[in-house]
């Protein structure tokens, strides 16, 4: 799109319950609706899966709305 951001992404590293280790949570994820569909959120994903595997971190998760799914 002409160099214009589509998308974007947050995560955060924590620690949960009782675990030494960290954990990557994708706090959010979005993309431009003219993209959807075309492989953007999944390389957010990406994105954000790699470096938290690169630095040791075992366990990545999110959640979503049961409505949100690819239509």
């Amino acid at each position: 799109m002409d160099g214009k951001p589509v998308g974007l992404s947050h995560n955060l590293y924590h620690r949960f319950m009782w675990s030494v280790e960290d954990t990557c949570y994708l706090m959010d994820l979005f993309t431009d609706p003219q993209v959807r569909g075309k492989g953007v959120d999944r390389a957010l994903i990406e994105c954000v899966f790699q470096p938290a595997k690169q630095e040791g971190v075992s366990t990545t998760y999110w959640t979503t709305q049961e409505f949100n799914y690819e239509g």
